[in-house]
């Protein structure tokens, strides 16, 4: 099914003083996804340079793998056994090969499923590791000091957070857990306090706390602090939001229609949270820079509107308001990755109720920017001579006007944006 393509203009640019970013995207693409699609990843599966994507079907026990083709659009679909009720799946590279492999929590099942990559984008059966009850997501990081990825994995009904430590080869050690306030339904692990060891930051959906630890290197943790959340964290992310060279953390509200943000001091404290609007109960955020302006942006999968949020960053830690994009039946998951090698990062969410995987394909450019660097000069205008008269793809590299060559009409947009720039 395709809607119509949207466009979000920035009002603010990241630098003070600049013109505004342009943010676009394409008309919505959905596929069938049988089974109560329930979690997406987005990651480089098969060695070529377009998006795949994961997803894990709740109700069948089941994750798909799609190989993308380099349009938004996928190879027929490959499923694999994993535990029950699978709830997450993250796209890492487990066991140093080369190739991304899978780790999906299954929540009823209280476990998580290992499926190894054979290195062309098929997987080898799962391999099941015991996790703590209600097991809502999984996340790859370096917990500890040996440089081989380990498991995280909160457990909403046990009050706690697994860590299994990765032997390095694809294997990984038998649990250990801390203790933490009631519902914990998402972590985020990365660099809080500057130092080399991985923190954790935990979402805990009944207490309405963000809760974070500092590590201490060897798969251990420090004594928790806490802060307040809107109602019902349900999901979190990190990236610095405001370009202090600190670690911000956002969390998503379910119950709120908000993110709450985070802003990170850079010793493993933060300031106390603040609301950023969302559609109705967003199930899924992400941090990532979807303009190409340097400063990150907020998108969200809201499950009762039927919506995907993008709320572009200032670069100062504020945001614009939120502008929604039709998103499916129940948008319960959003995943972010570069499904057709433009350089632009695509949102992919999925739609538990409706049973379909949804696509928007970025399109934010600057008019008359040729190589890509948020300004229109003389550097793009040779480009474009060295094209004109030649058939590309259309809006692709300097044909502006989207008609499949690069020839008068393209020379007329950048010379009318010349001395233009955005985010810089």
């Amino acid at each position: 099914m395709l809607r119509s393509a949207a466009m979000v203009m920035c009002a603010t640019a990241v630098q003070a003083g600049a013109a505004p970013c342009p943010m676009s995207f394409g008309p919505l693409q959905t596929t069938a996804q049988i089974g109560a699609p329930i979690a997406v990843a987005v990651g480089l599966l098969d060695g070529d340079a377009f998006g795949d994507v994961v997803v894990a079907n709740f109700a069948t026990n089941q994750i798909t793998v799609r190989l993308g083709l380099g349009d938004g659009t996928f190879a027929s679909a490959v499923s694999y056994n994993v535990g029950a009720s699978p709830f997450w799946v993250t796209i890492a590279d487990l066991n140093a090969d080369g190739a991304r492999d899978l780790a999906v929590a299954n929540q009823s099942g209280n476990s998580v499923s290992v499926l190894l990559n054979n290195g062309n984008g098929t997987f080898a059966p799962h391999v099941v590791y015991a996790a703590g009850q209600t097991t809502n997501q999984v996340v790859a990081a370096l917990v500890n000091a040996d440089a081989h990825l380990d498991l995280v994995t909160p457990n909403v009904l046990d009050r706690t957070v697994s860590i299994l430590l990765g032997n390095g080869n694809g294997t990984f050690q038998p649990q250990t857990t801390f203790p933490t306030p009631l519902g914990p339904s998402a972590v985020v692990l990365g660099l809080f306090d500057g130092d080399a060891s991985r923190d954790i930051a935990v979402a805990c959906n009944a207490a309405n706390l963000n809760v974070v630890r500092l590590g201490n290197g060897n798969g251990t943790f420090q004594p928790e602090q806490v802060y307040a959340t809107a109602s019902g964290p349900i999901s979190a992310t990190a990236g610095d939001i405001n370009g202090d060279g600190a670690l911000d953390v956002a969390m998503s509200n379910n119950f709120s229609s908000s993110v709450s943000v985070y802003l990170g001091i850079g010793d493993g404290t933060f300031a106390p949270g603040f609301g950023v609007s969302t559609g109705s109960r967003p199930r899924s955020a992400t941090l990532i820079d979807l303009n190409n302006d340097g400063g990150l942006d907020l998108a969200t999968a809201n499950e009762n509107s039927n919506s995907v949020s993008v709320v572009v960053g200032n670069g100062d830690g504020t945001f614009l308001p939120k502008v929604d994009f039709p998103g499916g039946t129940g948008p319960y998951a959003l995943a972010v990755g570069d499904l057709n090698a433009d350089g632009r990062p695509d949102l992919v969410s999925v739609n538990a109720a409706g049973n379909t995987i949804a696509v928007r394909l970025n399109t934010s450019r600057l008019a008359g920017d040729a190589n890509a660097d948020n300004q229109v000069n003389g550097a793009d205008l040779s480009v474009l001579l060295g094209l004109f008269g030649t058939a590309v793809p259309p809006g692709s590299g300097a044909d502006f006007n989207s008609d499949g060559a690069v020839n008068g009409g393209d020379l007329s947009v950048l010379l009318g944006q010349f001395g233009v720039s955005c985010g810089v």
